[in-house]
């Protein structure tokens, strides 16, 4: 009998090496697809917020183009400014310049009419009568204590005497038949005209009478127009609930880093007045437009979700051109002119709101142009108070002794002094891939903290580098 043997068949399946293997392999595959996924991604969102911030600019273009072509006359306080220092004793206002005085009544004009930021106003909670919580960082046209008539647009035009006296004819009267008819109303207030304010009123929740750019309430006006109270009033003046927690919600939860997305939104999409708007809300994508404050007001926003920064007129912001000199704290390349000096052959910048140069006029420019021409004249400052600087910031004592080798032919070719003619462009940025915007920006802690006046300057850019690390800042890191 023959004994039949059973062979033991191989088990099937893999062996532990062969399976560490393969998921070995499987995950070096998976972090390339992931990798390549974040990669797309990532330039997904570049591609989005390149294609919002083109969009954005090309309405931008639009609207200053259509309001260069509205007219605008000068008022006194125009006039006056525009005006070249002279004897007090004979001309009081100076020799008059009627083409300078155009040039500032359009910065005036453009300013209100290109409000980019905002801010809660500190004075606002104890105010009595509460009028107006938003701030658009305008300063007012007051040689003493301010009152919210000063802060009313045109500048000046609500000030029984339409000048700022300086050291030349302070207390001299002023009689020349150019200064202009006193308008308690005015066509705006705190730094933006009625209709930019009235963009972003409607969107916070006003009834319709507190953003129709009229006096209607208390009856008969009060001279203040479009504020909280006519807000939040019905029509017959009783308290409207709704839209007095619509407001209170806004004020209660409003970041001031969305201020600048949510006042450009609401100038392009919801604006009113005669301009109008340039989109409507079809014209985005929801992840567009999205409100990440949750304050009740929509606002642009990148690839990455943060708002979009708006910026009327980056004076010293720097993001392309030419190198940047050893003594600058900002060691990148320049947009603006800047702080770089000017070449012997070089042309001076040109400000598209002041194509023949009136603004750079020694005659106006220099306190005495025989014989002082590096310091600027008290009008002159007061522009630059105003509309933004004038002068190269290294030059300006405010900021920093000059240094003495800029005082040359090389500078501007005049051997007199630092002016300088910033060019008028805006600025939209993007947070970029580390959502942190690499510009200054006040925190709403300091806003709360501190005066309305001292916060304008501070957004305006106007204040004195300090040596308080939370909220130092240099020429560069803000501007109006």
């Amino acid at each position: 009998m023959r004994t039949i043997t059973k062979t033991k068949k191989p088990a099937n399946g893999f062996t532990l090496i062969e399976l560490s293997i393969v998921i070995l392999i499987i995950g070096i595959l998976m972090a390339f697809v992931l990798a390549a996924s974040a990669s797309s991604l990532e330039s997904a969102r570049v591609r989005a917020t390149q294609s919002l911030i083109a969009k954005i600019s090309t309405g931008l273009e639009e609207r200053i183009e259509a309001l260069m072509t509205v007219s605008v006359t000068p008022n006194g306080t125009h006039r006056y400014l525009a005006s070249i220092p002279v004897d007090p004793n004979l001309r009081p206002w100076g020799l008059v310049s009627e083409q300078r005085a155009q040039v500032i009544a359009r910065m005036d004009f453009m300013r209100a009419e290109l409000a980019d930021v905002f801010f809660l106003d500190p004075a606002f909670p104890t105010a009595n009568p509460k009028l107006y919580p938003i701030h658009f960082a305008g300063l007012p046209y007051s040689t003493n204590a301010p009152t919210l008539n000063s802060f009313k647009l045109p500048l000046g035009n609500s000030n029984n005497d339409p000048f700022i006296p300086d050291t030349y004819d302070a207390g001299k009267p002023i009689n020349t038949g150019l200064g202009a008819a006193v308008d308690f109303v005015g066509t705006g207030i705190n730094g933006a005209s009625y209709a930019v304010a009235a963009s972003l009123y409607k969107l916070i929740g006003y009834t319709p009478q507190g953003y129709d750019g009229i006096d209607n309430y208390p009856a008969g006006g009060d001279t203040y127009v479009d504020d909280y109270e006519e807000g939040t009033r019905n029509p017959d003046g009783t308290k409207n609930s709704e839209a007095s927690d619509r407001v209170d919600r806004f004020l209660t939860n409003h970041q001031h880093k969305t201020a600048r997305a949510e006042i450009l939104y609401a100038i392009l999409v919801e604006g009113l007045g005669p301009q109008g708007s340039m989109f409507s809300r079809e014209d985005f994508r929801d992840t567009e437009i999205r409100d990440t404050d949750n304050d009740g007001v929509p606002e642009f926003v990148d690839g990455w979700g943060e708002p979009i920064q708006y910026y009327r007129a980056p004076f010293w912001h720097r993001s392309g051109g030419e190198p940047v000199n050893s003594e600058s704290n900002l060691n990148r390349p320049v947009l603006q002119k800047g702080n770089g000096a000017y070449g012997v052959f070089e042309s001076r910048q040109q400000n598209s709101l002041d194509p023949n140069g009136q603004l750079v006029s020694l005659a106006w420019w220099a306190d005495k142009a025989g014989t002082d021409p590096t310091t600027p004249s008290k009008k002159c400052q007061t522009v630059m108070d105003y509309f933004g600087p004038l002068v190269e910031p290294k030059f300006d004592p405010f900021w920093a002794p000059p240094p003495s080798d800029m005082l040359s032919k090389a500078w501007d070719r005049s051997e007199a002094t630092a002016r300088r003619a910033y060019l008028t462009k805006f600025l939209l940025l993007s947070s970029g891939p580390d959502r942190v915007p690499g510009t200054f920006q006040l925190g709403d802690e300091f806003i709360s903290g501190n005066t309305t006046f001292d916060v304008s300057r501070r957004i305006a850019g106007f204040v004195k580098p300090t040596t308080n690390g939370k909220f130092a800042f240099t020429p560069g890191e803000s501007w109006g």
